[in-house]
């Protein structure tokens, strides 16, 4: 190891190259004293390599990891404290979440596994090999323009980010079981928040004639399954087999623990509702003057399980709803959220989960910041309305970030005594956002004397 790259990752061999440069900062110095151990730069740099070889980001160490049907990038502090992450909180164009759904270090060999690929929309990824795409995760709007997919790269070499030059990432060592889930059932989710699947995963096992131990158990630690499953020796082997010992159908929570085969075991929870589908109207809730829209879901459980209730009627201040699925063998509760609109700004004032649209001051908007619009589903955000005495007086479209600047609307609202901020999606109107008819805002960047206008 060279002693430039022992400095950069902490390692003790570096100690003889520190005092060398130590000596020859004292020579070239104005007063031949070292006043600083290195200089701020390389102080700089070597914080910086270490928080990407740990999968941290910024000063106070918080890890990035992915929830890819939920709330998308999430910062997590030393703490345990988690906070939704925008495009500007991070630095990067390609992001590889592992099977635990934490960021990989840049500088760590990828495994020949399903990862999750957080990149740019219009600079896909480049790979050696066949990079083969198993399902497409959800952004909150704060990602306007980047995708999120599952991606398998056992047949991978290699994978970089899409922008010329961006390095290459080994993808390498061996490979490790694998689960293959696919899309979960939308609106749905089991336990602490857990995305519920429809059908059993497949496991994958790498290639070579390796005999593996096949567990499953449920939450509480019992043991549905243990069997013994060998690969194929110039394959890879998926199979979902072991699944037929546990009872039918499969619902709640399971473990598969896989172990042996001389290379590297894996373990992983997933919540199941099989054959399970869900039927629900509108496909997205938007937001009115009094809350969500209305939403009906009807859930169809295949044979063996019945729903309590099988349909369910949200009114406008109830977001979710209980159901519970039985089976002759076991009752489970999940919780069913349709797909809705969140309105949120940006200093957190406002809560994107809220149910009922804002109300904004026109102090607030003086201020300046952001308001964000989540929809999911929706390819693109429309433009802002600025309505008032019933017809639109202005529009707004949405920054390349996601969100809109509050600022632009500022002297449209102060000449009008009520203004309602809106959207159409899939031909519905949504109500944004209310503006207070409060004192008149002083616009902090014109001169006191003018910088309000009679509404």
């Amino acid at each position: 190891m060279s002693a430039p790259v022992a400095l950069l990752i902490g390692q003790p061999e570096a100690a003889p190259f520190v005092s060398r440069c130590h000596d020859a900062m004292a020579v070239i110095g104005d007063t031949g004293a070292v006043r600083d151990p290195l200089p701020r730069r390389f102080l700089d740099a070597m914080a910086d390599f270490r928080s990407r070889r740990e999968g941290v980001i910024g000063a106070n160490r918080r890890a990035l990891r992915i929830e890819p049907f939920g709330r998308g990038p999430v910062l997590v502090g030393a703490d345990g404290s988690e906070a939704p992450a925008a495009v500007a909180d991070v630095g990067g164009r390609l992001f590889v979440f592992g099977e635990d759904d934490a960021a990989v270090a840049e500088d760590l060999v990828l495994s020949p596994a399903t990862v999750w690929l957080l990149y740019p929309a219009d600079t896909p990824p480049v790979a050696g090999g066949t990079l083969r795409v198993v399902a497409h995760g959800l952004l909150p709007a704060r990602w306007p323009g980047w995708s999120l997919v599952q991606a398998d790269l056992k047949d991978v070499t290699w994978l970089r980010a899409g922008e010329p030059g961006s390095a290459r990432r080994v993808v390498g060592g061996r490979s490790r079981p694998t689960l293959l889930t696919g899309a979960p059932l939308a609106g749905l989710t089991h336990g602490a928040g857990r995305p519920v699947f429809a059908e059993p995963p497949v496991l994958r096992l790498p290639a070579g004639a390796a005999e593996w131990s096949v567990e499953v158990r449920d939450r509480d630690g019992g043991v549905w399954v243990r069997k013994r499953v060998r690969g194929q020796a110039e394959a890879v082997t998926e199979t979902s087999a072991f699944w037929d010992a546990v009872p039918r159908p499969l619902i709640g929570e399971y473990s598969v623990r896989v172990g042996g085969g001389d290379g590297p075991g894996m373990v992983r929870s997933v919540a199941l509702a099989e054959t399970l589908a869900v039927e629900r109207f509108p496909d997205v809730r938007l937001l009115r003057a009094e809350g969500l829209e209305p939403a009906e879901v009807v859930l169809h459980p295949g044979r063996g399980m019945t729903a309590v209730p099988a349909a369910l009627t949200f009114g406008a201040t109830c977001p979710r709803l209980p159901v519970d699925l039985v089976t002759r063998h076991r009752r489970e509760r999940f919780v069913v959220e349709p797909p809705r609109m969140r309105v949120g700004t940006e200093d957190g004032v406002h809560e994107a989960d809220a149910v009922r649209p804002p109300r904004l001051e026109r102090a607030e908007l003086a201020r300046g910041g952001r308001l964000f619009i989540e929809l999911p589903g929706a390819e693109r955000l429309p433009s802002l309305e600025v309505v008032a005495d019933g017809r639109v007086v202005q529009s707004v479209r949405p920054h390349r970030d996601g969100g809109y600047n509050l600022r632009r609307v500022l002297d449209t609202v102060t000449a009008h005594e009520e203004t309602v901020l809106r959207l159409v999606h899939d031909g519905r109107s949504a109500t944004v956002a209310w503006i207070l008819d409060t004192a008149s805002a002083q616009d902090p960047w014109l001169p006191r004397a003018t910088g309000s206008v009679e509404g």
